[in-house]
């Protein structure tokens, strides 16, 4: 407990500034972790998405695996939309 104190006297050592330089920095902190927190939740592909788009296209079903990629907003789920419509056109293009 005596060094979270002497932390306070080190920042009230420092001035005027040093508090709404502690509030910012404090702001800053609570920012970064909700950003993080929500791009987490957003960004995360479930683990049996892309196990059941390769099964359609294995099976042929490229509309339904289309679909698939269509309806879930994950970077993941663009990616392989933009493959499937791609699947059939020449290997130089």
């Amino acid at each position: 407990m005596d060094g979270f104190l002497d932390g306070f006297k080190f920042i009230f050592r420092g001035g005027f500034m040093m508090l709404p330089l502690l509030a910012s920095s404090l702001i800053a902190l609570t920012v970064i972790i909700e950003r993080w927190k929500s791009f987490k939740r957003l960004y995360q592909t479930p683990s049996d998405f892309v196990p059941k788009v390769l099964a359609a296209v294995q099976e042929g079903k490229f509309s339904e695996a289309s679909h698939l990629c269509y309806v879930k907003p994950f970077p993941v789920a663009s990616i392989l939309k933009a493959g499937i419509e791609h699947f059939k056109n020449s290997t130089e293009e």
